[in-house]
């Protein structure tokens, strides 16, 4: 199936887009984890002064589970804003093959 130029340009906008999106959802989200990630880091501070109760392993969980969603997020929409730009390097370059090859029948 052969696509025009257009679709290309379509997809690629739409991909970016997409992944454009993803990471201001993803620094959202960070911005929202804020307080469990201070809770964590209190966790920590704790656990480091020797007070009773206090776990690192705790202080460590809390802040894995605050940062695993945005940190995905932004890992998946990098992602989808490279695989635009691969798409269109790749349709960049079998044009230019075709225009290459009708220049030298030409």
């Amino acid at each position: 199936m052969e696509y025009c130029v257009g679709d290309v340009v379509t997809v690629l906008i739409f991909v970016r887009g997409v992944g454009l999106i993803g990471l201001g959802a993803s620094a959202y989200m960070l911005y929202q984890a804020r307080p469990a990630i201070e809770a964590g880091v209190e966790e920590l501070e704790r656990a480091k002064a020797g007070e009773e109760g206090a776990s690192t392993a705790n202080g460590v969980k809390t802040i894995a589970k605050a940062v695993t969603g945005p940190v995905l997020g932004a890992t998946a929409s990098s992602l989808l804003i490279l695989n635009g730009q691969r798409i269109l390097s790749q349709r960049l370059c079998s044009y230019n093959t075709r225009l290459q090859h009708t220049l030298k029948q030409a």
